[in-house]
């Protein structure tokens, strides 16, 4: 083979290993996402999704048998699409692990064609995939991957738009997507962005490359999808829209008054979060990352690095502004920060000289070690897939009728889930089931009450073994156990001699 063919051949050989990446990428984040789900978020909208598939309606949103205003339909129904293909928990969290995965994929390619340099697909890809922030929250049946795919969308269209006044109606796009499929959390990258997509639209227009007609164009097609939503709620339900959605959903979030059920405290949230999940070595590499590209933008009057910062740094201030903060609210930063270490690294092989090679090789083994530690983090609790849940819940299931099934004192709508039948949290402290009956989509199911007054006669009821004890009801069989939990048929004792303590009950379970 002469030099000539094998240079011919090393561009070919750079797009099948970046491509390799990508898959492998990808199929990193397609594994480990069949076990049980979580009692995060993930049951609320495997029901949302089940609802769907039942009626046939993917324009509304339905949990335990009532509808919710709780957020936009559009991101549940392409969930719904990709569920199709397997009616399991994997492919429940199929949607949400693939476009997270895409996400950083992209954002790997970008960052090749705009350094020119291939090897920075691997290092800006694999330190957002390897964010473990992403990874958890990313993989979870939650509304967030599709919004930060269209968040990422928006960063890198805009970053281009500096350049490329054609790019400006793609910005235009993204922005209207990411209202919406997350209604008012699109607010977010807007105010980042906006500013710089109106100094470009400015510039364009100066140069003559953009007309006022092709500007309002744009404006006028982020404007009918960002609206599309509230313009469908409003005609559809009126004031139950501004009560469940604009209410509940947008303005109690933002002021906080959904605390202390939901939410980490303080406005320093996000940086401790950072640094308790995401550990030192991330967060110090994501500070270097981004303060370098800021620089970097500074020396070079470069909008489009100027775009990539601002949105980095916007982006956490106002979520940190914001009162209701949770962890993956965050997660439309992780792509940034990769972005930015890509740009800062390659700026930094340029100035290594004869050592170029070894530094491209260190920025790589970095970055893939920084991604093999991010993906084998554990997981917080909360987020972790919930073998009880699932058990009790299959068990409840195979209970023939389709009488309302309980948990005591135990937050469990995976358990509710699984039983496929309607599920009421009973709590013993009256604030802690107020509080989470004035929670969507649980107010309008009216599934959460305080006890007593408890269910007449007998009841299903899921609960921990002292849960039991301590409400003192009487179990008159025991059905399933796992984990300390069990499921049993109860009543509240009315006669000391009539049914059988919980510990007796135990006993004689194990006994036959």
């Amino acid at each position: 083979m002469s030099p000539g063919e094998s240079r011919a051949q090393s561009p070919w050989i750079g797009h099948v290993l970046l491509a390799l990446g990508g898959v492998a990428i990808i199929a990193v984040y397609l594994l480990g996402i069949g076990g049980p789900l979580s009692n995060y978020d993930e049951p609320i909208y495997a029901e949302f999704i089940r609802a769907m598939h039942e009626s046939g309606d993917y324009v509304s949103l339905h949990y335990q048998g009532a509808e919710t205003l709780q957020r936009p339909p559009l991101g549940v129904a392409l969930y719904a699409v990709f569920s199709s293909l397997a009616g399991s928990e994997w492919g429940l969290r199929f949607g949400p692990a693939l476009l997270s995965a895409l996400a950083a994929v992209l954002v790997g390619v970008f960052a090749a064609r705009e350094t020119g340099a291939r090897w920075t697909a691997l290092v800006a890809a694999a330190l957002t995939a390897g964010a473990p922030t992403l990874y958890v929250y990313g993989r979870l049946l939650l509304s967030d991957p599709p919004f930060v795919l269209a968040c990422v969308g928006a960063l890198l269209t805009t970053m281009r738009a500096q350049q490329d006044p054609k790019m400006m109606r793609w910005a235009a796009v993204c922005l209207g997507l990411g209202f919406l499929l997350k209604s008012m959390a699109g607010a977010v990258p807007m105010l980042v962005l906006a500013p710089w997509w109106l100094l470009a639209a400015r510039r364009h227009h100066q140069a003559q490359r953009a007309t006022i007609g092709r500007i309002a164009i744009d404006l006028a097609i982020f404007s009918m999808l960002a609206m599309a939503y509230y313009i469908y709620g409003f005609l559809v339900h009126g004031q139950k829209f501004w009560d469940e959605h604009i209410g509940a959903m947008v303005l109690d979030r933002a002021s906080g008054e959904l605390g202390p059920f939901i939410g980490i405290g303080g406005p320093d949230a996000y940086l401790r979060h950072m640094g308790a999940h995401d550990g030192p070595l991330y967060c110090v590499l994501a500070v270097l990352s981004v303060g370098g590209a800021a620089a970097i933008a500074w020396r070079e009057r470069s909008a489009a690095i100027g775009v990539l910062v601002t949105y980095a740094l916007g982006i956490l201030l106002i979520l940190s502004l914001i009162s209701t903060r949770l962890p993956h609210y965050l997660l439309a930063i992780y792509p940034a920060i990769g972005l930015c270490a890509a740009i800062s690294a390659e700026r930094a092989v340029r100035t290594a000289g004869e050592q170029a090679q070894l530094a491209i090789v260190l920025c790589c083994v970095v970055a893939v070690a920084i991604f093999g530690q991010g993906i084998a983090k554990s997981p917080p609790d909360i987020t972790r897939p919930d073998q009880a849940s699932q058990t009790l819940g299959l068990a409840a299931a195979n209970i023939p009728g389709a009488a309302r099934v309980y948990s005591l004192d135990w937050y469990t709508p995976a358990f509710g889930y699984y039983a496929e039948k309607q599920w009421t949290m009973l709590h013993s402290n009256p604030e802690v089931a107020a509080g989470l009956a004035a929670m969507d989509p649980f107010a309008q199911a009216k599934n959460v009450q305080a006890v007593p007054p408890w269910p007449e006669g007998t009841f299903i009821v899921a609960a921990h073994e002292s849960s039991l004890a301590a409400a003192q009801l009487t179990v008159l069989q025991l059905l399933a156990s796992a984990e300390g939990f069990v499921l049993v048929v109860a009543s509240r004792p009315k006669h000391p001699d009539r049914g059988t303590s919980f510990p007796a009950a135990m006993s004689q379970a194990q006994g036959s």
